[in-house]
């Protein structure tokens, strides 16, 4: 089987708009001139690839899978022009970078503004995410580097450590629990109240829904949701009678709720969440990816 590489991407960009005539326009081809692409590569691979319809045109379990075969050597040959161009001149290029929404609240900014005052013809795409949706982004190169806590073991791929965070258990000063003649709080103590809880397909929720589990107690009950722990104490703050966690350094002098809210004296509710930066093995990063990676490897722990 032999494929033309300029087919395969012809195909590709008909199949993505999902029409002749605008693929027409997007590759400045004529319409017979991409039927007869659409015919070699059916004749090559012996079965038929789409259906037309006045609605234009549908894939074949056959066209899908070519689509997709498709899809990843476009993004190669695309990145293979840029990563060429990246070495002539080692300055420029664009870096997508995946991150968990924690580190695009508290990192991201300091280092968009740090590193593109060393380079500022680079360019630079923030995907904020969970820990899945990034890794399945990294693997089908939608990303370049991914930046997440390290719940998961990341196959075919580099991972270096880079920065740790303190989360831990807190209320509102004004909050009940602390109004309690209680000698010591205990686990039993807290499910009655309710809390503020990243959403259920986090890791954070899930450890903390572990926690009370494995306690024999129920998951804590959730009467706010939100995966932004930059939002978290300003919430807590305002609505006293609800518990959640939050970054340790907010509560001390200088943080965002700083002697507004309090940390429950709770053994085993402290969590150091580790953030670590991933590649793939298997893609050589350009010279201002590099860039990147060592800046974070080197300063993202002040910088967050």
């Amino acid at each position: 089987m032999n494929l033309n590489i300029r087919d395969l991407t012809f195909f590709y960009v008909i199949a993505e708009v999902g029409s002749l005539a605008q693929a027409s326009e997007r590759l400045g081809r004529s319409q017979p001139a991409l039927s007869k692409c659409i015919q070699r590569l059916e004749e090559e691979v012996g079965t038929q690839l789409l259906t037309r319809s006045g609605h234009g045109i549908t894939l074949t379990a056959a066209g899908e899978l070519l689509c997709e075969r498709a899809r990843k050597l476009c993004f190669f040959m695309e990145q293979t022009e840029q990563d060429l161009e990246n070495y002539v001149r080692g300055v420029s290029g664009k870096i997508r970078i995946g991150c968990v929404p924690t580190v695009a609240e508290y990192l991201i900014p300091k280092l968009c503004q740090a590193f593109l005052t060393e380079n500022p013809l680079a360019m630079l795409e923030i995907v904020p995410g969970v820990n899945n949706y990034l890794w399945d982004n990294l693997q089908n190169y939608q990303l370049d580097i991914i930046i997440v806590t390290k719940t998961i073991s990341y196959e075919n791929a580099i991972i270096y450590p880079i920065m740790e965070d303190a989360v831990v258990l807190v209320g509102s000063c004004e909050h009940p629990i602390f109004t309690k003649e209680l000698k010591s709080i205990t686990p039993q103590d807290l499910v009655e109240y309710k809390w503020l809880l990243s959403g259920k397909n986090t890791a954070s929720r899930r450890w903390i829904d572990q926690f009370f589990i494995s306690r024999g107690l129920p998951p804590p009950r959730a009467q706010i949701e939100t995966s932004s722990f930059h939002l978290m104490p300003k919430i807590l703050a305002a609505n006293k009678e609800l518990l959640g966690f939050i970054p340790r350094r907010n509560l001390t002098k200088g943080g965002v709720v700083y002697k507004q809210l309090k940390e429950i004296p709770l053994e085993g509710t402290a969590n150091s969440r580790h953030f670590i930066l991933g590649r793939l093995k298997d893609r050589s990063p350009s010279p201002i990816t590099e860039r990147l990676i060592r800046m974070i490897r080197e300063q993202g722990q002040d910088m967050f």
